[in-house]
């Protein structure tokens, strides 16, 4: 039996638009950074992946994509170290 896992947890709060493996949602909802920053301290995730404004899979809206930059800032601020992912 192993003594230790080298495993490293990515934590992801928000939702995404567009559609992946055929299913998806129209419903975005954004990162809160103060949530994000409970969120870390409060499970101890590796790294967090943030709603901003991007999608998963294709990109099926009318509207060009806006992305909230200020809340890669924030959530900066708040868990300083913490990498963060922001999928394309």
């Amino acid at each position: 039996m192993p003594t230790a896992w080298a495993v490293t947890v990515e934590g992801e709060l928000g939702t995404l638009g567009g559609i992946e493996d055929g299913v998806g949602s129209g419903q975005v909802k954004l990162t809160d950074p103060d949530e994000a920053a409970r969120f870390i301290k409060l499970t101890g995730v590796d790294a967090l992946a943030l709603a901003i404004g991007t999608s998963h899979g294709a990109y099926k809206f009318k509207a060009a994509p806006v992305l909230a930059i200020d809340i890669v800032s924030a959530v900066r601020s708040k868990a300083p170290g913490t990498p963060l992912v922001m999928p394309w």
